[in-house]
């Protein structure tokens, strides 16, 4: 039986929420700043709504993992293909006041198989899209770090990965400070250098693609067969580094990297907001900052 608390993050929503309010009101919201890029539509009302979905989402990466990748998780069955008796996965989730139940009852490997898979892949898609939603919060609050020629349409959406890039050029151009933002990227830096490319080309073959990029090894373990390698002798800090000889890639067992990267996501996500509610309860503090 699986009991878990889920990610609530109404206390920090609404203390962001009412420091922006006061910050209106008490004419600290430039307006200006974002109005010279559209149509990108900023509307800093929708922060409570981007807050929200933030951890909606975040809620489903939680409860994928804890139902199929954490302690109920058997590799054994995919490797071996085969069942001594049914898979019967009992959940109870909270958060706030509310109680989610489910109950789950498996009767073949295969399919045992194909919840895996399938739920792997809704995973890496809710990750990919909150850190897109994550883009879109320091956007909307901060001052301008994606720029665009003022002719094309900006971009629906933008990626974490090209989101940094621009953000660290910026940075060595000085055209923005080291600050504190810029420090909660550094502090999470080594995982999403490792990281994040990985769930970028996943996220983009589950879209596009067919295949589910695990397989079962002569490791006795499942495992991800596409990430972006960190080739031996290397400068770069970017990927994982493939073992010699065939070595297994610990990182890459798939409850492995499903942990790590939930509880690392976690982490920056409830860092950021509260950064967030830090800085704005400055008085001085203007929007965009």
């Amino acid at each position: 039986m699986v009991r878990e608390s889920l990610s609530d993050f109404s206390v920090q929503k609404n203390a962001i929420v009412y420091a922006i309010g006061n910050k209106i009101s008490n004419g600290l919201y430039e307006q200006t700043l974002h109005d010279s890029f559209k149509p990108s539509k900023f509307n800093i009302t929708d922060i409570e709504n981007i807050i929200s979905s933030i951890e909606s989402k975040l809620r489903k990466a939680e409860i994928i993992y804890f139902t199929y990748f954490s302690s109920e998780y058997e590799r054994s069955i995919i490797v071996n293909d085969s069942m001594t008796s049914n898979k019967i996965i009992e959940t109870e989730f909270f958060y706030s006041t509310n109680v989610l139940k489910n109950r789950i009852e498996i009767n073949d490997s295969k399919l045992y198989k194909e919840y895996i898979d399938t739920n792997f892949q809704t995973f890496i898609l809710t990750i990919s899209s909150i850190y897109e939603v994550l883009v879109k919060l320091i956007e909307t609050l901060l001052k301008k770090i994606v720029l665009y020629d003022g002719n094309r349409v900006p971009y629906q959406s933008i990626t974490l990965k090209l989101f940094i890039l621009n953000w660290d050029k910026l940075v060595d151009l000085r055209y923005r400070k080291n600050d504190d933002f810029y420090n909660w990227i550094i502090t999470h830096r080594q995982f999403l250098d490792k990281y994040l490319e990985t769930i970028n080309r996943l996220r983009n073959s589950f879209i596009h693609g067919y295949s589910s990029h695990l397989d079962h090894t002569n490791h006795n373990t499942y495992i991800i067969t596409k990430y972006e390698e960190n080739q031996p002798n290397s400068n770069s800090s970017t990927g994982f580094q493939k073992p010699q000889n065939g070595g297994l890639i610990l990182e890459l067992e798939v409850d492995t990297f499903v942990k790590d990267v939930l509880n690392n996501t976690t982490a920056a996500i409830v860092e950021l907001l509260d950064l967030f509610v830090k800085k704005l309860s400055h008085n001085r503090t203007k929007i965009p900052m």
